[in-house]
């Protein structure tokens, strides 16, 4: 009995010791919680208890850690206000658009669609973000590459609401340039958003007078889970205008993400409706 006893107290000390750990960070003043970032991309958020040249020590929710100052990469303030425990880092784009939440000054991704699309994004300004892409078959047997580059600049107009203008440049081989222009608005948090936006494109030295529209929404709803929609109104001369939209599911860590979906296409009368095929794209946060 006293053996039950003394687990069930050596139980309870533990427990309140958990507690009392949890309550006093909570009690402390939300612009002194940090969120500290390692080398190898691993996130700790907590207090500092002391810096130095050898260890940073840190009170989490649950335990003072030491982590070894050399080992760390990027301490700032955790202004993160979620049932998840860290942002996720892919929240300026969808499958392949963007939203307006621009990316921070020099962070970004390396993205791979179906293993023949490669592309990096990468934050210049605060504000200001470039993404480039190179499509690799053409590379390998014409030698002659298609390649996409856009500049993108958006800013925060509201607690939760966005604005971005910006362009796509892309090169077909055998074909003259297109330039896509658009502008769009994000309502939402980097968790859970939508984007609408419009825009017009410069084909063939020609200006198409008509604008295409973007539908994109993005919903995370567990730790490691997030619905991802993506959908372009096109228009067409002459007969209705068509839908270009990928649907599908998220699954990503604090620095790697992978999405599963499908491309699907159809006009807005529904009379032509293309069998779907799958869209596979991994992306890597630096």
């Amino acid at each position: 009995m006293s053996a039950k006893i003394g687990k069930l107290i050596v139980f309870l000390l533990l427990l309140a010791t958990g507690m009392e750990a949890q309550l006093t960070l909570k009690s402390i003043p939300k612009e002194d919680v940090v969120i500290v970032t390692m080398k190898n991309g691993e996130q700790y958020h907590g207090v500092i208890v002391s810096n130095d040249a050898k260890n940073l020590v840190l009170k989490t929710e649950v335990a003072e850690i030491t982590l070894i100052s050399s080992a760390v990469d990027d301490i700032e303030p955790y202004n993160y206000n979620s049932r998840f425990n860290y942002s996720q880092r892919f929240y300026s784009k969808y499958f392949f658009g963007q939203s307006s939440i621009p990316l921070k000054k020099k962070e970004g991704y390396y993205q791979n669609t179906s293993i023949i699309l490669n592309s990096f994004s990468v934050g210049i300004t605060e504000n200001l973000s470039i993404t480039a892409g190179l499509e690799l078959l053409s590379t390998i047997f014409s030698r002659n590459s298609a390649y996409f580059v856009g500049p993108k600049f958006g800013f925060k107009v509201s607690q939760e609401t966005y604005a971005s203008v910006g362009a796509l440049i892309v090169k077909i081989p055998n074909q003259e340039v297109t330039i896509f222009s658009y502008a769009t608005l994000t309502f939402g948090s980097k968790d859970s958003n939508v984007t609408v936006g419009a825009g017009y494109s410069v084909l063939n030295s020609r200006f198409d007078e008509e604008l295409a529209y973007n539908l994109s929404a993005m919903h995370r709803f567990s730790k490691r889970l997030a619905l991802v929609t993506e959908n372009y109104f096109l228009p067409l001369s002459g007969s209705d205008d068509v839908v270009l939209g990928i649907q599908g599911l998220r699954y990503f860590k604090r620095n790697n993400v992978f999405d599963f979906g499908a491309i699907v296409f159809y006009d807005t009368s529904f009379t032509q409706f293309f069998i779907p095929f799958p869209y596979v794209s991994y992306a890597r946060a630096f």
